[in-house]
């Protein structure tokens, strides 16, 4: 019933290059089917001109599936790099970015339409692997931490 995006992470807003965003995505099912509907599960490094960073990304064992939208779109865009958990692939090449996530990440698109839009752009750094995608610290009260 999600006339937008299921699942939307963005990382825009900053020319700094040393802006970083740490993403995990994993164990969803994400299913739309209202009309207008975009993307199941979209993940968007930059967004402007002159947009820099690095979105570390570790996206696995998701089910995605959008009637009048992509199943998956992970892009690269403007001076951003995307780094993405033991990628071994070309920076540039969509076609190993996506069996990298079809299978080595076991994400797999459901929908009838387009399973995947994928995109690199100049002059920015492309795909590339990264050992780590750090996880948030929980901040602790008491004994006990906050979730």
């Amino acid at each position: 019933g999600v006339g937008g995006n299921g699942i939307s992470v963005q990382m825009s807003g900053s020319n700094n290059a040393a802006h970083t965003l740490n993403a995990t995505i994993f164990d969803n099912d994400v299913t739309l089917t209202a009309a207008g509907s975009l993307d199941a599960i979209r993940v968007v490094a930059g967004s402007a001109t002159g947009n820099a960073g690095v979105l570390r990304l570790d996206m696995h064992d998701n089910d995605a599936s959008s009637s009048f939208g992509n199943d998956f779109q992970v892009r690269q865009r403007f001076a951003t790099t995307v780094q993405l958990l033991d990628y071994l692939g070309s920076p540039t090449d969509t076609a190993a970015v996506q069996n990298y996530f079809d299978n080595a990440r076991a994400n797999d698109p459901l929908g009838a339409g387009t399973d995947w839009f994928i995109t690199t752009q100049t002059p920015g750094g492309g795909f590339v692997g990264t050992a780590l995608v750090p996880q948030p610290t929980l901040p602790i009260i008491g004994d006990l931490p906050l979730l």
